[in-house]
């Protein structure tokens, strides 16, 4: 995507070694930032490095505005959320646990498991 805006290679071992010191979460949603930024034409660095740079501070900050997903493993409200059928075990900082579809959406994570009554 970065190359196809303009950028080159010209970081690209700093890119490589930025993008192994992430997350699985992180890189997936490190490539949604830029790839929404590109479709919403703003404005992306034509630098990769300095791209994914501003990518992370942005994605930082939009996640200090969202209020963490509550895990709701262990919880007096799991039995009846459970039988709502909307909880999901994910992944979220590297721990699984119990969370509701809407947040596993809004965090970018990873549902292993459907929860059904």
């Amino acid at each position: 995507m970065l190359y196809s805006n303009g950028g080159t290679n010209y970081s690209k071992y700093d890119c490589c070694c930025l993008w192994d010191s992430l997350s699985p979460e992180q890189q997936c949603e490190l490539y949604n930032n830029i790839r929404l930024r590109l479709e919403q034409k703003r404005y992306v660095s034509y630098n990769a490095y300095q791209a994914m740079q501003e990518s992370l501070r942005e994605i930082e900050r939009l996640m200090k505005q969202i209020a963490p997903p509550k895990n709701y493993n262990g919880s007096r409200e799991f039995e009846a959320m459970v039988a709502t059928g909307t909880l999901v075990t994910a992944r979220y900082n590297g721990q699984t646990g119990v969370y509701t579809e809407e947040d596993v959406r809004r965090h970018n994570m990873t549902i292993i498991k459907h929860l059904h009554p």
